[in-house]
């Protein structure tokens, strides 16, 4: 799950087998979700999920008891197969599994990519806000090529995206900037400049991860752009130019259904709306009241 750059067919690293969505069903608690098929070969657990056991195909697990994947929260059953664009006779299939629910807060789960905030800058590394119920633990030299003398420099509230290492209960999330299986940055890393989306609902996020109905496919025929996807309800989006971020941000809040006006302005947008649309509101107000503001100004002083 790479970032998105500004091409009309954007790069995909894996895509779906049959070319369709498969059909969700609702489970509870306790309940077993199905067993992989002999030709799958990496099963990949998400939010909602847990398991006894290694998980593989029926190939390597004769016994029938030998892995079991239960589910911990009631929702819908999300399951996804997926190939990797290997240059092979035979490419591996990764089945992906979660538990779609109507949660707002979000549960990490490793392998999952997610857009957070710097809050506590460290010698040994930083804290980062996921949306999750503690903070996410981010490693100095989680990065690509990052030595002691040499690392990236991160300041408070610098967004980052980055792919979850380590996700137990009870215990603070850890996360890195950087493709374990490549030692590659794969598109991870600080996010520069651009705006980012938030309040997004995590089942939107998936789906726009996966490009199920090309939506943003066809959105880059139209306009270049970068994009950031995280399964933890943010998306950050970087166009050609300002206007063109902006149209976008627009565009992506009405695909998702987001109220843009409860996603919070940066802090350089602050001091512009203090600084050009201060006066304006002022006269806003006034004349709401039945004033003119030459009125309100006497009156105020």
């Amino acid at each position: 799950m790479t970032r998105r750059k500004d091409s009309a067919s954007p790069p995909h690293r894996r895509r779906l087998v049959d070319g369709s969505p498969e059909l969700m069903t609702f489970v509870l608690p306790g309940e077993t979700a199905p067993r992989p098929s002999d030709a799958i070969s990496i099963v990949k657990l998400g939010p909602g999920l847990g398991h006894l056991g290694p998980l593989h195909g029926n190939k390597s697990n004769k016994d029938d008891n030998a892995s079991t994947v239960t589910v911990i929260k009631s929702g819908l059953l999300g399951q996804e197969t997926l190939s990797t664009n290997r240059q092979t006779e035979s490419a591996e299939l990764t089945q992906s599994l979660w538990i779609d629910s109507a949660g707002k807060r979000y549960n990490p789960s490793p392998s999952e990519s997610v857009i957070g905030f710097v809050t506590y800058r460290g010698a040994e590394g930083y804290r980062v806000d996921i949306g999750a119920s503690q903070p996410a633990n981010l490693d100095a030299l989680a990065f690509q090529g990052a030595t002691k003398r040499s690392k990236p420099q991160l300041n408070l509230g610098a967004a980052v995206y980055a792919r979850v290492s380590l996700a137990y209960a009870f215990v603070e999330p850890e996360i890195e900037c950087y493709d374990p299986t490549t030692q590659k940055s794969a598109g991870f890393g600080e996010l520069e400049g651009g705006m980012i989306l938030r309040d997004v609902p995590l089942r939107k996020c998936r789906e726009l991860l996966a490009d199920k109905d090309a939506a943003l496919s066809e959105l880059g025929k139209k306009m270049p752009f970068e994009l950031a996807i995280g399964v933890n309800g943010r998306i950050w989006l970087k166009g050609a130019d300002t206007a063109s971020t902006l149209e976008l941000y627009q565009t992506l809040a009405n695909m998702c259904s987001v109220q843009v006006a409860g996603n919070r302005p940066s802090a350089a947008m602050l001091a512009f709306e203090r600084l050009y649309f201060a006066p304006i509101r002022g006269d806003i107000i006034s004349r709401a009241r039945g004033q003119t503001p030459n009125a309100a100004s006497r009156t105020n002083g």
